[in-house]
């Protein structure tokens, strides 16, 4: 079991067994803020959602540990299946210290609010993650509103980023469609399959379309070792791929100078990547700049 599902049973442990899902996700959220960010290798990353920040993720990894019998989760509440109780203590007990001691400080601190007041507190102290609230009553004055990206070419690599933290930066900048040119978008990382990151994009109010004719088919792929053969397929995909998809790169370069477009492929270093060559290509369409964003 992952470090981080066993954080959340300790949360679910430390409330005697039961929390609302939304009391849950926001004790995850302050716990990740103001202790674990990048302190205890991959927590849950978060977005501006329906009711202030959410994870995909989380509820992704909150769905497997039902299906495995460790909770059970309704509607409304999350509870830990009281027949495999001495089990989970045995789980929390594994934490690392350092883990424990901040679960226990976060519940200590937050954890017996009522709900309506540590939603208040979270809007209050990160107000980003308010900004798509459908709690008006809730949001403080002066909530951030989504702005929109300057004209660029944007191009975003995932491999190093939770599908959360890719939409939540998405939607800092202001973008508002995902042009998705990898030729196959599988992956065994979640959220990143097209059909599920379709569908989360749309979510939250940004266009998914995928571009498989301006991708690189897999078999063109398998002989990548170093980086002078990753250079050797990108001249190639310049010179050879690009020109036979003419049709298709103006038509995508239409949609770009319309609508703040991301190109997101797979690679995190840009110059590994096809994304590079195509926003090159595209910005001498349109004279629009490259920007290429990093996630953590």
């Amino acid at each position: 079991m992952l470090t981080r599902q066993k954080i959340i049973l300790g949360l679910l442990d430390k409330a005697d067994g039961t929390l609302s899902r939304t009391k849950l996700v926001k004790l995850a959220f302050l716990l990740q803020r103001e202790h674990l960010n990048g302190r205890v290798g991959a927590f849950y990353d978060f977005v501006p959602y329906k009711y202030g920040p959410f994870s995909f993720t989380l509820y992704h990894e909150m769905n497997s540990l039902e299906r495995d019998g460790y909770i059970n989760v309704s509607d409304e509440s999350v509870r830990i299946n009281p027949d495999l109780s001495q089990s989970i203590k045995h789980l929390i007990a594994e934490l690392p210290q350092q883990v424990t001691c901040a679960v226990t400080g976060i519940f200590e601190r937050h954890g017996k609010r009522n709900q309506k007041d540590l939603i208040k507190e979270v809007y209050a102290n990160y107000p980003w993650f308010a900004s798509r609230s459908e709690l008006q009553d809730l949001k403080p004055a002066g909530i951030p509103k989504r702005s929109c990206a300057d004209p660029a070419i944007y191009t975003v690599g995932y491999e190093s980023s939770s599908v959360d933290s890719l939409l939540n930066q998405i939607l800092y900048q202001g973008i508002s469609c995902i042009a998705d040119v990898r030729s196959n978008p599988v992956s065994r990382k979640y959220g990143f399959g097209k059909r599920v990151l379709s569908a989360n994009s749309k979510k939250l109010g940004i266009e998914y379309d995928h571009w498989p004719l301006l991708g690189i088919p897999g078999e063109f792929r398998k002989p990548l070792t170093d980086y002078e053969s990753y250079q050797q397929l990108l001249r190639i995909y310049e010179k050879e791929f690009l020109p036979k998809q003419e049709l298709e790169v103006m038509r995508l370069a239409k949609c770009m100078k319309k609508t703040p477009t991301v190109l997101l492929c797979m690679e995190k270093d840009v110059n590994i990547c096809h994304r590079g060559k195509l926003a090159e290509c595209i910005s001498k369409l349109t004279a629009l700049p490259v920007c290429h964003l990093g996630l953590a």
